[in-house]
């Protein structure tokens, strides 16, 4: 599953490290080094405070699990907390602050290269994935470097303006927990069945909605 853009620009102006979310286990053979999933801008369905932000964990339910999670909610930004596939993943709340506000609203215009340093820092910092791979790939877009506006005019067969941010902006779709985005989730559940404190069925998910009573909970939650 690839990272959506949310988990890239906007996930890391909360400031949340990324060694909180560690875990170190292995799911067919391959190591399974964090319960982070992803980042998206809402949820279909559900009442989330403007200026916010969904964040994806998976509940391995380790001992260490509890924890975690008091960690995560512990943050001033935290909103509330739900769960999402049978309670195999959750999804926590976060607004996002007054001072990363300006970012929030540069990520939304697709005007990358404007975010101000110190929320560039952030995203340097708090990325999700390979940092060696990822700073690199956000510097690229930051600061508009020449390789990758030579490589998109190649590709692209254009001349970019020199105003031209050199990443697209979001697609909400791709942005949203709904429903294509909720069967890469559940994919996700089946790739780390061996993980799991009981044995899955991928057929248990093939019907999974949104609960109606998460969904009354949580507008109680946001009036």
């Amino acid at each position: 599953m690839k990272f959506t853009y949310t988990s890239l620009f906007v996930f890391p102006l909360l400031g949340i490290p990324k060694r909180l979310f560690g875990v170190s286990k292995y799911a067919k053979g391959r190591h399974i080094g964090t319960r982070f999933v992803n980042a998206y801008l809402c949820q279909e369905g559900i009442n989330t405070p403007i200026n916010s932000i969904c964040v994806v964990y998976s509940n391995f339910m380790d001992k260490d699990q509890a924890a975690f999670q008091d960690t995560l909610e512990s943050y001033d930004d935290f909103r509330f907390t739900y769960d999402l596939l049978k309670s195999y993943m959750s999804v926590s709340v976060f607004s996002i602050s007054e001072d990363q506000l300006e970012a929030y609203n540069l990520f939304l215009e697709g005007k990358y290269s404007k975010y101000p340093n110190k929320s560039k820092s952030l995203c340097y910092d708090y990325v999700p994935g390979d940092m060696d791979i990822m700073v690199p790939f956000l510097q690229s877009i930051f600061l508009k470097e020449s390789p990758r506006r030579e490589k998109l005019e190649k590709d692209l067969k254009v001349t970019l303006s020199d105003d031209a941010e050199l990443w697209s902006i979001y697609n909400p779709e791709k942005e949203s927990i709904n429903l294509l985005n909720i069967k890469n989730l559940k994919l996700k559940i089946i790739e780390y069945a061996d993980l799991w404190p009981r044995q899955i069925h991928p057929h248990e998910f093939l019907d999974e909605t949104i609960d109606p009573k998460v969904v009354e909970s949580i507008t109680r939650l946001t009036k």
